[in-house]
C-alpha cells in the first residue's frame, strides 16, 4: 500500500496559527506533524512530530522547535493546543480514508505503554508560565520576571568571607511571568561623589603616621621635624606677619573653640577641598501595570500574578521560628519577541522592595457580574500594579566592556545590546 499524506486547515490559538500534516505510511503505521504557520498556513515550522506503530504505541519524534510555552501545552494531553492538533488529525485522517474511519493507528489514541502526548525525554519539566494579557505571544514585546532564590555564603572556621551573592531558581516550582510592556520605561545610573578635605596640618599628621609604619623610630623623628618646620613658618596675611598659626590651629582643636584662628588672625587653614569618589549606588526600577481582564480566565491569571509577586517578596520563616530567610529575588528582562530587547537597558538581579495593588484605579468599586457566563468570584474589572525593584549588585565598567552577567549564570554579549546596563 502506497504512502499518502494530507494537510489540515489552519487553526488559531493565542495569536499563533497551526496546521497538522498526517502521513499514512501504507504499512499500518501513521505519523503526524504539527506546524506553526502564518495566517495563510504558509512558512510552516514543525514544532511536534508523532508516530504510531502497528500496536498503537505513540512516540514523540520532534519538539525542538517548540517554544517553552508550546512545550508546556504539548506536554498536557488535554491542553487547547493538543485539542487543536487532535481535531486537525481526525479531520485529515478522515480525508485519507475517504470518510470510512481510521484504517491505521491514530497518533492521538493511547496504545501500549506510551501516552499520546508524553513529555519529551531528556528535558526538564516545562516551566509554569503566567502572562498578561492571555493572548500575548512569542512575537509580542514584553517584560519577563523570573523569581530566584538568594543564596549567601555560610560561616565556617570562625571566619566570614565576602563573596558575591548567588541565585538559583526555586526548587518547588519554576515560574515565569510575562507582562506586555506598558507605560514609561526608564533607568537612572548614578554614583556617589562627596567633598573631601586634607589641610596642611592633617597632611603632616598622615605623613607622621606613614613614617611610623614605614621607618619605625627614624620615621617618627623625621616626620616630627617636618611638622615642626611647617608649624613655625611665617605666613603673610595682608598687613602683617603671623607666626605660630599652626600652634594656634592645634589649640583651637584642643579646646574645641570654633573660629579661633579666624578671630585672632582673620585667616583659616586651607582645606584643599576636592570632590572625591565615594561609592557606586544601587539602581532602582519602578514598574506600573494596568490590568483589565476581558474574561474570567484572564481575571484568574491576573490574580495568580498578584499572588506570585506578593508571595515571592515575603520573608520565609525557619522551622523553629528563630531565624528568617531572605525573600526571593527577581531576574528581569525586556524581550523583543522571544529574544533580549537590543535597545532597552539590561538589569541585574533585583530585590522587590515594594508591591502595591490598587483594586479600584478607576475611582469606583466595580466587579464582573455572576451568572452562568459571569464570574462568581466577582473579580475586579481593573487592577493597577505598582512595583519597586532594586538591583542586588551595582553596575561596573566591565558590564559595558565584557559580557553582562545577570547573576544567575546567564551572560549577554556586549555586542547584543547597544545600550548596555
Amino acid at each position: 500500500m502506497e504512502e499518502k499524506s494530507a494537510v489540515s486547515g489552519v487553526s488559531t490559538l493565542n495569536g499563533n496559527f497551526y496546521r497538522t500534516k498526517v502521513v499514512d505510511n501504507g504499512d499500518g503505521t501513521l505519523g503526524s506533524t504539527l506546524f506553526r504557520t502564518d495566517a495563510q498556513g504558509n512558512n510552516g515550522v514543525p514544532i511536534a512530530g508523532y508516530a504510531a506503530d502497528e500496536d498503537g504505541v505513540v512516540t514523540v519524534v520532534n519538539t525542538t522547535n517548540a517554544t517553552p510555552e508550546e512545550q508546556q501545552l504539548l506536554a498536557d494531553p488535554n491542553s487547547p493546543l493538543n485539542e487543536v492538533r487532535k481535531s486537525q488529525t481526525r479531520e485529515v485522517q478522515s480525508e485519507l480514508t475517504g470518510g470510512e474511519g481510521a484504517q491505521t493507528p491514530n497518533p492521538d489514541q493511547q496504545g501500549g505503554s506510551t501516552p499520546a502526548s508524553p513529555t519529551p525525554t531528556n528535558t526538564s519539566p516545562p516551566p509554569i508560565m503566567l502572562k498578561y494579557p492571555l493572548t500575548i505571544d512569542d512575537g509580542q514585546d514584553k517584560i519577563k520576571f523570573v523569581p530566584l532564590e538568594l543564596v549567601k555564603t555560610t560561616l565556617g572556621g570562625g571566619e566570614v568571607s565576602i563573596v558575591s551573592p548567588q541565585y538559583k531558581k526555586p526548587m518547588d516550582e519554576d515560574t515565569t511571568v510575562f507582562i506586555g510592556i506598558q507605560g514609561s520605561i526608564t533607568d537612572q545610573n548614578a554614583v556617589t561623589w562627596g567633598s573631601g578635605e586634607l589641610n596642611e596640618m592633617q597632611k603632616n599628621l598622615v605623613n607622621a603616621s606613614l613614617g611610623v609604619m614605614n621607618k619605625g623610630a627614624e620615621g617618627v623623628n623625621e616626620a616630627i621635624s617636618k611638622a615642626q618646620t611647617a608649624l613655625n613658618k611665617d605666613l603673610t596675611s595682608g598687613e602683617g606677619k603671623f607666626k605660630g598659626l599652626g600652634q594656634l590651629y592645634f589649640a583651637e582643636q584642643a579646646v574645641g573653640v570654633g573660629g579661633l584662628l579666624s578671630r585672632a588672625t582673620g585667616s583659616v587653614v586651607n582645606p584643599n577641598l576636592e570632590l572625591l569618589f565615594q561609592a557606586p549606588t544601587l539602581r532602582t526600577f519602578q514598574f506600573q501595570f494596568k490590568m483589565s481582564p476581558r474574561n474570567k480566565n484572564e481575571a484568574d491569571e491576573v490574580k495568580k500574578i498578584i499572588r506570585l509577586f506578593k508571595r515571592r517578596m515575603a520573608a520565609k520563616k525557619g522551622k523553629d521560628g528563630l531565624f528568617l530567610k531572605a525573600p526571593n529575588v527577581f531576574k528581569i528582562q525586556y524581550l523583543k519577541g522571544s529574544k533580549i530587547h537590543p535597545s532597552i537597558n539590561l538589569i541585574k538581579v533585583c530585590a522587590l522592595l515594594n508591591f502595591a495593588v490598587d483594586y479600584t484605579p478607576n475611582g469606583s468599586y466595580m466587579t464582573f457580574g455572576g451568572g452562568d457566563k459571569g464570574d462568581p468570584e466577582a473579580s475586579m474589572v481593573t487592577y493597577n500594579l505598582s512595583m519597586s525593584f532594586q538591583e542586588i549588585e551595582p553596575i561596573y565598567e566591565t558590564d559595558y566592556t565584557q559580557d553582562f552577567e545577570y547573576g544567575d549564570g546567564e551572560k549577554i554579549k556586549v555586542t547584543d545590546n547597544k545600550i548596555g546596563a
